[in-house]
């Protein structure tokens, strides 16, 4: 139970500095963070554990609210890189668009 208790902490504080690069936008040091997480999860599945020593140690380190605050801060974070990929393809586009146009006239002043 000790090495569960051990893990979990661990597993917490990887997910506190996690929602920590989240906000600082750290995407570098998040890959490593995340890298390392799962690591830990590997250890407690091969962990003989009993279900109730597992919850009892998840509501008393409130691993739940933490790992709810961890997922919408991604979330977050996934939204506003899909956007910000967003606003690049429109001004890709938009510039395409204007080079054709620009591209079609140049033509028709050379054939005039």
């Amino acid at each position: 139970m000790e090495d569960l208790r051990k893990n979990l902490k661990e597993y917490k504080e990887l997910t506190e500095n996690l929602i920590l690069l989240l906000e600082k936008e750290d995407i570098e040091s998040l890959e490593k963070s995340l890298d390392l997480r799962k690591e830990v999860i590997n250890n407690i599945n091969k962990l003989s554990l009993e279900n109730n020593d597992f919850k009892l140690i998840i509501n008393e380190l409130n691993l739940l609210s933490l790992e709810e605050n961890f997922n919408k801060k991604l979330k977050e974070a996934m939204d506003r890189t899909k956007k910000e990929l967003l606003e690049v393809k429109k001004g890709k586009q938009a510039n395409k668009g204007y080079n054709r146009s620009f591209l079609n006239t140049s033509i028709l002043n050379k054939k005039i």
